[in-house]
């Protein structure tokens, strides 16, 4: 369980569980968050743009069969793959070259919309746009009759 193993592939499974704990314990705060985010409908675009964006790595890397093996492939300063087994040294000196001086992977998971995303992204984008307009459209409860 080394830090790459600790990543989106371990994570996206807890997502729905804090989600749901969250909104259990911080309901009154949520429901005056989502009810202000209603009323001034701009912001609330503003807000599921940016989560959409900053999210697109953690959906697609884990899920994109190219990603991770491009960014383990060997390169001009360790010309060979790294197995721990074989040669200790040389596996975490691959390593510790892969988080500081290989570039991000995080580039990678933009890298992966271009020329046309993936299916599997697509639907993703489209999923995440229909619940955030099902949060934003919500009707105000002031203008609702009782």
């Amino acid at each position: 369980m080394g830090w790459i193993c600790w990543g989106p592939r371990f994570f996206i499974p807890w997502l729905p569980a804090f989600a749901y704990v969250l909104a259990a314990a911080y309901a009154r705060p949520l429901h005056s968050a989502l009810e202000a985010w209603s009323l001034r409908r701009w912001k609330g675009w503003c807000i599921g743009i940016a989560v959409a964006v900053a999210s697109i790595p953690q959906f697609e890397i884990p899920f994109n069969e190219e990603i991770i093996p491009r960014f383990f492939a060997p390169d001009a300063n360790f010309p060979k793959a790294a197995i721990i087994q074989n040669d200790p040294h040389y596996y975490f000196r691959y390593i510790d070259h892969l988080m500081w001086s290989k570039g991000s992977v995080l580039r990678e998971g933009y890298r992966a919309l271009r020329p046309i995303p993936s299916p599997k992204t697509l639907a993703m984008i489209g999923d995440f746009l229909f619940v955030w307009v099902l949060v934003v459209a919500r009707p105000n409860r002031a203008n609702r009759a009782d």
